[in-house]
C-alpha cells in the first residue's frame, strides 16, 4: 500500500482508457488517497478511469483511480492501461515523457531494536523519498524476535544495526534480496543462510569509524585521569598507542593518537605494511610484540572463530607496567576468565570497555576505577555516525535494487 497526502499545486490530467486528449491545468487542493497496485489492475480490467498527478516540481508521478476529474481540452494525456504497462505519451511541450512499467513499489524494512537517532531516521526517509519506487517501513524497540519475523515478510531490503539476523529470519523473508547492517561489524548476520538464499548482505565501512574512535580517547582519558576523582593522573602525549587491526576505525584511531603526541603502533596481519607506514604508523610483526611494546592497545578485532577468546591472560601479562587495554570491538575476543586474572595479579593493569563483561559487577568491585564500561555500546552513538550509517545503508539497499551495486558486499555470491 502506499499513501500521498499533500497540499500543493499540481498538474492534473485525467483519462479513460482509450487515446483521449484531456485537459492539463493547475489546481491546488488538499489530497488523501490510498490503494495498491492490485487494486488498480483489477479496476483496469473494470474499465475504470484513471487519473494522472504529476507534482510541478516534477519529483513525483502516480497514477490513481478517477478522482472525479472530467477528461476535456489539449495536452497531456496517457492512452491505455495494458496490465501494469503505462504509456506516457507528452507533456505541454510535445516532449516524450515516459514509457515504462509501473510496479509495485519495493519494500525497505528498517528493523532496530536500538533505533537510529531520529534525526537519522529523518534523513533516510528523505533519501527514500526521492525514489518513489521504494516505500520505507520502521520497526523500532521491537523485544521479541517474532515481531522482526513477521515485519521482515514482504520486506525486498532490510536495514539493522546490531540486530540478529538468523537463519529463521530469513526463511520468513520471502522477497528479501538485500541487508545492509548499518556499521562495520556483520556478525549479528548468518551468512551462510544468507548465500543460500541469494540474499546480498552488506556493511557499511567507515561511517561510524569516527565515533568510534573518539570513544576509544574519551576512555583512555577517564583510565588516567582515574575517573575525575581528584586524584592525580597522567597525560597521553609521549605514550604509545597499539592499534589491533589496522580497519577503518583503527585508521581513526591512529589520527587522533598522532593529534595527541603519541607513537603509534599496528599489528594486522590482512593489512599492508606500506599502508600503516604511509600513515605515519609503525607496523610491528604480530600482537604479542605489540602488546608488549605500547602503553595503550586499542581493540579493533572483529568476532569470529580465529579471534574469540584469542585476548587472554599469556597475551595481556606481556603488557608494559601501567599499561590500559580499550575494548571497542567484541565481548567474545576477551578471555573474561585471563582478564580477571590479570586486574588481580596484576593492579597496575587498567582496561575500559565498549561490551559490558559477564564479570562485570566483581571487577568493579575488585578494581575501582582501573575499570570503566559504558552504560550499553556506545561506539556509534554519536548523531553524526546515526545519519552517516543510516544514509549509507539506506542508499546502499536502493543502489543493490535497482542497479545490483555489490560495493561492501559481506557475503559470498552463488
Amino acid at each position: 500500500m502506499w499513501e500521498i497526502h499533500a497540499e500543493n499545486q499540481f498538474r492534473r490530467v485525467a483519462a479513460p482508457c482509450q487515446d483521449t486528449d484531456s485537459s492539463c491545468e493547475s489546481f491546488s487542493c488538499q489530497m488523501r488517497f490510498f490503494g495498491s497496485m492490485s487494486e488498480c489492475k483489477q479496476m483496469e480490467l473494470r474499465g475504470i478511469n484513471y487519473c494522472l498527478i504529476e507534482s510541478m516540481d516534477g519529483c513525483s508521478i502516480r497514477l490513481f483511480q478517477n478522482v472525479g476529474v472530467e477528461p476535456s481540452g489539449d495536452g497531456l494525456f496517457l492512452i491505455c492501461l495494458d496490465e501494469l504497462i503505462l504509456r506516457f505519451i507528452r507533456n505541454l511541450n510535445g516532449l516524450i515523457l515516459k514509457i515504462g512499467s509501473f510496479e509495485m513499489s519495493k519494500k525497505i524494512l528498517v528493523a532496530t531494536e536500538k533505533p537510529f537517532a531520529k534525526a537519522a531516521v529523518d534523513r533516510m526517509k528523505e533519501v527514500v523519498a526521492k525514489n518513489p519506487d521504494f516505500e520505507l517501513k520502521l520497526l523500532e524497540n521491537y523485544t521479541d524476535k517474532q515481531d522482526l519475523v513477521d515485519a521482515v515478510k514482504e520486506a525486498d531490503g532490510l536495514i539493522i544495526r546490531s540486530d540478529k539476523v538468523t537463519r529463521e529470519v530469513l526463511d520468513a523473508a520471502k522477497n528479501l534480496k538485500v541487508v545492509a547492517r548499518g556499521g562495520a561489524g556483520y556478525d549479528n548476520v548468518d551468512l551462510e543462510a544468507a548465500t543460500e538464499k541469494g540474499i546480498c548482505v552488506m556493511n557499511t565501512p567507515g561511517q561510524n569509524s569516527n565515533a568510534v574512535s573518539e570513544l576509544v580517547f574519551g576512555m583512555m582519558l577517564n583510565l588516567v585521569r582515574h575517573q575525575y576523582v581528584g586524584k592525580p593522573g597522567t597525560e597521553l602525549r609521549g605514550k604509545s598507542i597499539g592499534i589491533h587491526a589496522y580497519g577503518n576505525a583503527g585508521k581513526c584511531v591512529a589520527r587522533l593518537g598522532k593529534g595527541f603526541g603519541m607513537d603509534v603502533y599496528s599489528h594486522d596481519p590482512y593489512v599492508d605494511k606500506s599502508i600503516m607506514e604511509a600513515d605515519s604508523v609503525t607496523p610491528v610483526d604480530s600482537k604479542e610484540e605489540l602488546y608488549s611494546t605500547c602503553d595503550f592497545v586499542s581493540l579493533h578485532i572483529p568476532g569470529n572463530a580465529e579471534t574469540v577468546n584469542s585476548i587472554n591472560f599469556e597475551l595481556l601479562s606481556k603488557m608494559k607496567e601501567g599499561a590500559a587495554l580499550i575494548n571497542t570491538a567484541r565481548k567474545e575476543v576477551i578471555d573474561e576468565g585471563g582478564l580477571k586474572k590479570m586486574l588481580s595479579e596484576r593492579p597496575d593493569f587498567r582496561y575500559g570497555s565498549d561490551l559490558t563483561p559477564d564479570c562485570k559487577d566483581e571487577i568493579c568491585t575488585t578494581c575501582g576505577d582501573r575499570t570503566f564500561f559504558t552504560a550499553k555500546k556506545m561506539g556509534a552513538q554519536t548523531a553524526e555516525a546515526n545519519i552517516n550509517s543510516g544514509v549509507a545503508a539506506v542508499t546502499q539497499v536502493i543502489n543493490f535494487l535497482e542497479k545490483g551495486d555489490e560495493t561492501f558486499r559481506v557475503n559470498k555470491k552463488v
